[in-house]
């Protein structure tokens, strides 16, 4: 949303899109943290794929790194032949735009 992305609330209503499911996640812990303490997470896209995106977190507690990973995310809709299910959909060029 800090990059201008509608609340995925609104933009089921636009485009159909009902989130980006995980799909993969990597993760190396490298400090440990606590209950209480005040971390920074620092997010931000790392590479833009077809019908998938990979995220790349830091996790900082003042200038030390307690950990980083990346997430391989799909945009998705509801499938059109059962509802109960999602389809990945290709990654929209103006949520790309406004988050690269």
């Amino acid at each position: 949303m800090k990059c201008g992305v509608q609340p995925w609330r609104e933009l089921v209503k636009t485009t159909g899109i009902i989130g980006t499911p995980l799909l993969e996640i990597n993760t190396k812990f490298v400090r440990p943290a606590t209950y209480g303490e005040t971390l920074q997470i620092h997010t931000s896209v790392q590479e833009w794929r077809d019908k998938t995106f990979i995220h790349k977190h830091v996790v900082m507690r003042g200038d030390t790194m307690l950990c980083e990973g990346t997430e391989v995310r799909a945009f998705c809709i509801k499938h059109p032949d059962d509802s109960d299910r999602i389809k990945a959909i290709p990654v929209p060029a103006d949520i790309k735009a406004l988050c690269s």
